[in-house]
Formats: C-alpha cells, structure tokens, sequence
C-alpha cells in the first residue's frame, strides 16, 4: 500500500504496543486503517476506485490541514512511530526501522505478536533496516520477524558485534539487502566465549559493504563472509578508519584478498592522527597490479603533515578532501600556501572537497587555491561563508564547469542570491544555501515569487535542478503570512516542497531559529547532500538538520546510497 499513500500523513506516538483506546479513537488516529482497507479489497475496480477516492479526500483538505510533506511549518510533526516492548524499542522515521534489543528475550514474550503486526503493517514505508543487540543471545527470535523482502540497507550498529549476531542472516530469510552497514566495535568478534557452531556468510543479494575497522579482526571477518562470492562479484567495500593502528599495517595482505571481490574499495580516514603508518598503509594498496580499485576519502587540518609528506601517488587516489580548519587567527591556508597547492595539483582524481572560508586571509589566496584544484571537481561544500562574495562565486564558476553540488553556509553578502547562483551555474543538480541573515536580506520570498509574465502576474518557474535546499533567520509573521500566500500558487506534488523550522547552533550553547525550504523533484532528494560525508569526519555545521537528519546519528552511510537514490523506494504519495 507503499504507493497509495507513502508516508504517514500525521505524527503519531505510542509509548506502549499494549495502549487501551476507545474504538473510535482507534479508527480517527490508525495510520493502518487505510492499507488495511485497500488490503481486504480484492476486487482491482474496487481498489482502483478506493484509491481515486483517498486522492479525491487529499485535495480537498490539502489547503484546510498542516501536512508533514507539505508544509506549513508544523514544528511539532514528526515522521516517526515509537513502539516499546519491555525493555526493547522499535521505531519508524524516515523509511528507516529501528530495532534495539535491549534486555531479555523479549521477542519470545506474549506482546510480540502485537508487534509483529504493527511492522507488517508499515512494512511498505522500511527501506532501510537498524539493529542494536544487547548483551545477550536472542538472534533466533529473530525467525518471527521475518517480514523484511523490501529492506535495502541493513544495518547493525554502536553495541560490539558479535558471530552469533551474523546468524540474522540465517533466520531473517526475506532480508535480502543490497547494502550492509557494520557500524559496531569488533574487538571481541572472535573471541572464544563467542563463538558459533553454524557457518554464516553475507547475504548473496549484497552488492556494497561498509565496515568500521576496529579491533584486529576486521581483515578475518570479511574474509570468511565473502568466500560465497566470486571475483569482482560485488560493486563497493567502504573501509572506515578512525585511528591508524598497527593492525592496518599488518592486514596489507589481507586487504588485497578482500579487494578481489569488490570492483571498487574506498578508503575513509578522519586524519585526527596523520601519522606514517597511514601512508604506509596507503601506499601498499596504491603501488600494486590492483590499485585501480580504491580510492581515499580523507579529512585533514591545513597544518598537518600530511602536506609535507604526502606521497605524489597517494594524492593521486585521493577522491574525497576535507579540510579541517580550527579557527585561530595565525594558523591560515595563506601561511602554507605554496605546500598545500603544490600537493592539491597532484590530486587528478579529486571529485569532492569540503573546506571553510575561514581559512583563507585573503580572495587572493582562494583564487589560488582554486586554480590549484581539478576543473573536474563534482561537488563542493563551503562552510564560514560570512566573508564570501559573489566574486568569490564568479571566479569559481569560470574555472569549475562541471559543478553538480554546491552546498555554501552562513552567507552574509547581499549581492548572493539563489537566482543568481543559479544563473552562475546553470548545469547544477543540487543546490543548498545558508543565508545566516534575515528572511527579507536572503531575497528567499523574491524568488519564489517568480517573474512577471506577459499579463503582468507573477508565476514561479521550477529551477532545473534535482534539489534546492535553504535555510535563513525565521522571518516575522507577516512576512511568513506573505510565504503562506506565494507558496500555495506554487504547482507541485506532494513532498516536492517541504518547509519547516530548524536551529542554528551559533556557540556556546547559543541558538538560533531558522526556516527551511527544501524544493526536490521528488521525496528524498536531500539525501544526496551525504556525498559530502559529513558523518565520517569532524565538522562543524551548525545546523539541526544536519546533525539530526541528514547524518543520521550513528549510521555510517555509503555513497553507493547517495549515488543511486532510484534503487531505493522512495515514492510520491498519492499516485495513482
């Protein structure tokens, strides 16, 4: 019933499965009711008709109620349904099933079936599947779950993953993913007090793999769940490194073995500690028959060494670049200049680079700087953009033509505005903008107002782009009356406008309300902002949407799912 309605229309929250209503209630708050009508309807007419009339009903009160999808600035919705089952939690956000199991068995208690049919009834929303096991064996139970043939993306994360745990696999036979996420410690993986009897191996519908590489185990691990697979089998291994321990030297081997079953391996390093064993181990995987295959995804500080000692053909693998700036006032990108634009030169395969305007002392600085990077760069994000100008813009779209994302934050400058950012970049995909000032200053509601045409009325023309997203200051209620009015003679379906309020985090715990209009051609499309990675590295972004939506906290998200957004089920509501 995915396709009939998506997401739920209205935020319900249940703090027990075992709650008590009046059966009217019941049926006025069921999200359910609707699926479950169109599922006892047999006849195809009768379902054709029942879906014109839930289309019908939408239209009618699509200007009379507060829709999550569609605005307007309904700051307490939240797409998200809570159960809790004796210790044990499961929530539903944003296409993504939580499953934290936490004490006990509890999947063998009297309520689970309760549950089990609230999953199954919201199974078409779950595209993607989270599980957190506690400190105990209860993966079996598992078998009466088994519901999940549409789940794309598991994911195990944050508790210390253990062999009994790989046995999901075994009893959860409808998961079929085509990406796995292990974002867990492996410290004790192999330990004997966990070990199993049964043999496990990753699901053969896998395509990509992402692995936290913690502990000395993670080389072993892989090992042995792939030996189901052939050469070159699978598309992408994500390898996160978060510290460059001696085992990482020691597994150079190892890394060659497991890189014969993917096509492609990228290297994800924060760089807190850039240290010779990094490039050690960089370059016994960057000197060999099989290089080709990986890439590096690094975060580095404008004074690192990294800069001094960079081997010429480590820059060379290098596809992601994000340059950490800690704000002091003597430590500027102009002080190393020479260093640090020789070594960006040699990065021929830089495709995304994430760096703050801070940094920089001068616009002379950054046009080096700019004339430095590959004039095939994809994706830029710009953070501490109080100083930036439109120059700054005009200068990088002369020499950048193949832009797809642009991602510019805390923009002061009255002469940089969406329309002509997009003008400046015509081939753009995907757009987000910060305006750290005023609703009225950020010119948001000119632009949206449209052009005038030849009967002199206004009419807003849809930017050529995938997605636009931004935020400025919450404006004053007769200028959010003004939006109300222009927002509604916008034409769209529903979930190509989503407007709501954010926080900006400005320091010390001081904060600030933001407005945010995210325009897409379809739901989701925000999601391809994660090509920037900003869940690997330190950053400083300060804003809620990023920290609590776009990062999902505690998930490590593989680009594959940014790239490829049509292979996940992320539908329009209300189609027929």
């Amino acid at each position: 019933m995915g396709n009939l309605l998506g997401k739920p229309r209205y935020s319900i929250k249940e703090n027990s499965i075992e709650n008590q209503q009046h059966p009217q209630n019941v049926v006025f708050n069921c999200n359910e009711l609707i699926s479950i009508i169109y599922d006892q309807l047999s006849n195809p007419v009768d379902k054709l008709n029942f879906k014109l009339t839930c289309k019908n009903f939408y239209y009618i009160i699509r200007n009379k109620v507060s829709l999550v999808e569609d605005s307007l600035l309904n700051e307490n919705s939240s797409d998200e349904y809570d159960f809790h089952a004796q210790g044990s939690h499961y929530s539903l956000r944003n296409n993504i099933l939580n499953i934290q199991l936490h004490f006990g068995n509890i999947l063998l208690q009297s309520n689970f079936d309760l549950l089990v049919q609230k999953i199954r009834n919201n199974i078409n929303k779950v595209g993607k599947l989270r599980i957190q096991f506690g400190w105990f064996n209860c993966v079996h139970a598992l078998e009466r779950l088994d519901v999940f043939n549409n789940v794309k993306i598991l994911e195990f994360t944050r508790f210390p993953l253990q062999q009994m745990h790989m046995l999901t696999f075994k009893y959860l036979k409808s998961l079929q993913p085509h990406t796995i996420i292990l974002d867990c410690s492996l410290f004790d993986f192999y330990d004997k007090d966990n070990s199993v009897n049964d043999k496990w191996h990753f699901p053969r519908s896998m395509k990509n793999l992402s692995i936290k590489c913690t502990g000395k185990y993670w080389s072993k691990l892989l090992l042995d769940g792939l030996l189901e697979f052939k050469a070159n089998e699978l598309d992408t291994l994500e390898l996160i490194l978060n510290d460059c321990h001696d085992t990482y030297l020691n597994s150079s081997n190892k890394l060659h073995k497991i890189s014969e079953y993917f096509r492609k391996v990228n290297i994800v390093y924060n760089g807190v500690y850039i240290i010779e064993k990094f490039y050690k181990f960089a370059e016994s995987f960057t000197k060999n028959d099989y290089s080709s295959k990986f890439n590096i995804n690094l975060q580095v500080e404008i004074y690192d060494d990294f800069w001094d000692v960079a081997p010429s053909n480590v820059c060379r693998k290098i596809e992601l670049l994000w340059i950490f700036y800690f704000i002091e006032a003597n430590r500027k990108f102009d002080n190393n200049i020479d260093i640090i634009c020789s070594n960006l030169y040699k990065m021929h395969n830089l495709k995304t680079l994430v760096i703050d305007f801070n940094m920089f002392r001068s616009g002379r600085s950054f046009r080096e700087m700019v004339c430095a990077l590959n004039k095939n760069l994809k994706n830029i994000q710009i953070n501490g953009c109080q100083n930036f100008k439109l120059s700054h813009l005009e200068f990088m779209a002369k020499h950048f033509k193949n832009i797809e994302i642009l991602s510019l934050h805390e923009v002061k400058s009255g002469s940089t505005t969406i329309s002509k950012i997009l003008r400046l970049f015509p081939s753009i995909k995907i757009l987000e903008v910060f305006f750290a000032k005023s609703f009225q200053s950020s010119k948001v509601l000119e632009f949206f107002k449209g052009d005038k045409d030849e009967n002199g009325s206004y009419r807003f023309k849809w930017p050529n782009v995938k997605c636009l997203n931004i935020f400025t200051y919450y404006p004053e209620t007769v200028e959010l009356n003004e939006f109300r009015m222009i927002e509604k003679r916008i034409p769209r379906k529903c979930g190509q406008l989503i407007i709501g309020k954010d926080k900006y985090h400005i320091n010390h715990g001081n904060e600030k309300d933001l407005l945010r209009i995210t325009l897409q051609n379809y739901s989701g499309c925000w999601n391809y902002l994660k090509v920037f990675m900003n869940k690997h590295f330190f950053d400083n972004i300060p804003i809620s949407f990023y920290k609590n939506i776009l990062m999902e906290p505690n998930n490590f998200t593989l680009r594959y799912e940014v790239e490829n957004l049509n292979l996940i089920d992320l539908t329009n509501a209300l189609q027929v």
